[in-house]
């Protein structure tokens, strides 16, 4: 899972990967913060008018039936497909509840410039550890966002999830068991432009995503661990 990353937001990175671009004039950058963690602000991509648009919503996607603002279940990565705990079955990303009402619907591009995971085993065993792109650059993540109203007060809580899929071989062997959906700068227009169908969405993803050249190395400690 990606439970936290870093975004330095940068106008000449941006362009060069995305080449024009502009911020949303109404967002509220002031409350983000270069490391971001779940139910904090942050800046993601959208596309408006057919330009890519740099706007804020809160990382942990709240979806729009839930009445309540932070529900009680982690959503701040979706899972591409895994298996039901109650029947064993695999479940796809726009048959779960949580999310089926964005995919395929409501998407956001999200830019980092590197993401932490904990490790248990691999390279990276009994650690937090940073996974950064080898060359200097932006790494761009698929996501799915939906805004949610606080129907008591009007108030409208526009949010986000992170993708997320099984690890490619370099994550892996670091020790970590997943990673986000990554896309070029091209496939992620693709990505925030209409689907006809979740499944055209989720198969547009397997076939498009991104495999970067990552470095990583070891931020600190996990707090509690046994090495096999």
């Amino acid at each position: 899972m990606c439970a936290s990353y870093t975004f330095h937001p940068d106008e000449k990175l941006l362009q060069k990967a995305l080449g024009a671009f502009r911020a949303d004039p109404a967002a509220p950058f002031e409350k983000v913060d270069a490391d971001i963690y779940p139910h904090k602000a942050a800046a993601v991509l959208v596309l408006e008018n057919g330009e890519f648009v740099l706007t804020v919503k809160r990382y942990s996607l709240t979806p729009i039936w839930s009445k309540e603002e932070k529900v009680k279940w982690a959503t701040y990565n979706a899972r591409m497909n895994r298996n039901n705990s109650k029947t064993g079955e695999l479940e796809m990303i726009y048959q779960v509840p949580t999310w089926k009402g964005a995919f395929g619907k409501h998407h956001c591009l999200v830019p980092l410039n590197h993401f932490r995971e904990s490790c248990h085993s691999g390279k990276g065993a009994g650690h937090i550890v940073s996974f950064a792109p080898k060359e200097e650059g932006l790494l761009f993540a698929a996501g799915l966002c939906e805004d949610w109203v606080n129907k008591k007060t009007g108030e409208i809580v526009s949010t986000f999830a992170i993708i997320t899929t099984d690890p490619d071989e370099f994550i892996q062997s670091v020790g970590h068991d997943r990673s986000p959906v990554f896309l070029s700068a091209e496939q992620g227009r693709r990505w925030l432009e209409k689907f006809s169908s979740p499944k055209e969405a989720y198969a547009f993803l397997e076939e498009a995503q991104d495999i970067p050249e990552l470095d990583f190395q070891e931020v600190r400690p996990l707090k509690s661990f046994k090495a096999n």
